[in-house]
């Protein structure tokens, strides 16, 4: 199965759970995800050529968000975070 399907199933179905599940009064989610695509990351030394492009785990993590808003509600420094990850795979392990 091809990896950005596998990163969106997953993600739909925490996202449900947590909409289903959690009170949104008296909870507050911290998201921590990872990239779904680290192939390109081994022995690069710098940011990627095209910083401009957005990401396609960016797109469906922004997806999710829009969903399932009940709960969840994207943090402006997590999306900050997750863009400068995806975008310096020199960072990556």
């Amino acid at each position: 199965m091809d990896r950005m399907e596998l990163y969106k199933k997953g993600l739909n179905t925490w996202a449900k759970w947590a909409d289903s599940n959690l009170n949104s009064t008296n909870t507050r989610i911290f998201f921590q995800g990872v990239s779904p695509d680290h192939e390109g990351c081994k022995g690069k030394t710098g940011p990627a050529q095209s910083p401009g492009n957005i990401h396609p785990g960016e797109i469906e993590l922004e997806k999710v968000f829009e969903n399932y808003v009940k709960i969840i509600r994207p943090f402006d420094q997590h999306n900050k975070i997750i863009t400068i990850q995806i975008r310096r795979p020199s960072i990556h392990l």
